[in-house]
C-alpha cells in the first residue's frame, strides 16, 4: 500500500473554498515561516515571511482520523483535493524538513554563512539569490505553532506533509520578518492576486465540507452563480462533494 496519496489537500474555511472554485484560482500570500537553529543564528531570515500556497500530501483516512492530523483543527475543516499530477506540472513541491542536528541544516548554514561573505563583496549577486530560493523550502521538523493563540503549542511540522507553491517571480522573495515590512507584504499580498495558482475542474478529486448544510449551499451556489463552467462541469464538480460524516463512514 502506497504511503502518500495521488492527491493535494488544501484545508481552509468553508468562505475560501467557493472563493477557490469560483475563481479557480489559489491566491499565495506571505506566511511567516522559523527558521530558527535551522540557518545561523545571526541570519535576519530566523523568522521570515514567504509567499506560498500549501498543500499536503496526505491520504482521506489520515485527514479524517483526528487523532492523526493536525489539518482540520488548524487550517479548517473544508478542503480541495487536486491531482498530484496538477501539483507537479504547476511546479508544487515538497518542502524540505530538517532538524537542527541534521547534516542538511549544517550544510544550510556553512552555505549562508560563504553566501553572506560574497554578498558583501557584491559578488555573485544570483547566488544569494538562489539560496533564498532554497530558504522557501526549508521547514522545521517540529516547532512552536506561529499563528494564533497557540504560539506555545509543539507540534511536529513533518506530520503535514506539505508541498508548497511559492510564485517564481524574483517580484516576490523572502523576506525578513521585523515590523518596518508590515506594509511592505501588504502591499505584496495585494500584487499576488495576478499569481495565482490555477487549476481546471477536471483537475479536482475531492471538495471536502464540514456538513449537509455547507453541501446543499455549496452545490446551489455552483448551479446558479458558477457561469464560467457548463452544466456537465458543474455536475461533475457537485458529485465530487462529501462532509466529513459521510467520509468517516465510508473510509
Amino acid at each position: 500500500m502506497s504511503v502518500s496519496a495521488n492527491t493535494l489537500f488544501h484545508f481552509t474555511s468553508f468562505e475560501a473554498v467557493q472563493g477557490i472554485l469560483q475563481s479557480k484560482g489559489f491566491w499565495p500570500q506571505y506566511s511567516l515561516e522559523v527558521l530558527e537553529r535551522l540557518i545561523p543564528d545571526d541570519s535576519p531570515y530566523v523568522k521570515s515571511y514567504v509567499p506560498l500556497v500549501s498543500f499536503c500530501d496526505l491520504k482521506l483516512l489520515q485527514i479524517l482520523n483526528t487523532h492523526d492530523s493536525k489539518h482540520t483543527h488548524h487550517f479548517g475543516k473544508c478542503g480541495i483535493g487536486l491531482s498530484k499530477q496538477w501539483g507537479i506540472e504547476k511546479r508544487v513541491s515538497p518542502v524540505l524538513y530538517v532538524h537542527h542536528n541534521s547534516v542538511a541544516s549544517r550544510a544550510i548554514s556553512e552555505v549562508m554563512h560563504e553566501v553572506r561573505k560574497i554578498y558583501k563583496r557584491r559578488e555573485e549577486p544570483k547566488l544569494a539569490e538562489a539560496v533564498l530560493e532554497q530558504i522557501k523550502f526549508l521547514k522545521a521538523y517540529e516547532g512552536y505553532w506561529q499563528k494564533g493563540s497557540r504560539k506555545r503549542s509543539k507540534i511536529k511540522y513533518y506530520d503535514e506533509r506539505e508541498w508548497r507553491y511559492v510564485p517564481r517571480e524574483n517580484d516576490f522573495p523572502a523576506i525578513a520578518a521585523n515590523a518596518e515590512r508590515a506594509l511592505f507584504i501588504d502591499d505584496s499580498n495585494e500584487r499576488l492576486k495576478e499569481h495565482s495558482l490555477t487549476f481546471e475542474t477536471e483537475d479536482v478529486k475531492f471538495i471536502v465540507l464540514e456538513n449537509d448544510e455547507q453541501k446543499a449551499k455549496l452545490s446551489e451556489k455552483i448551479r446558479n452563480e458558477f457561469v464560467h463552467l457548463d452544466p456537465n462541469q458543474k455536475n461533475d464538480l457537485i458529485t465530487k462533494i462529501l462532509t466529513i460524516k459521510e467520509l468517516r463512514q465510508d473510509y
